[in-house]
């Protein structure tokens, strides 16, 4: 299923959107999430500590 602007609408409208976008990850995880997504361009222009 590819994925529609009403689709992405209706799922931030009904509040799902928000766990995709910061999911449940402990300190460990966010670490290295942070630098994956550094990497990869997503998030802060600059490096992660």
């Amino acid at each position: 299923m590819t994925p529609s602007a009403a689709g992405l609408r209706q799922t931030d409208l009904s509040g799902r959107l928000r766990g995709y976008l910061d999911p449940p990850m402990t300190a460990s995880e966010r670490a290295v999430a942070a630098v994956e997504g550094w990497i990869l361009g997503v998030g802060s222009h600059t490096p992660p500590p």
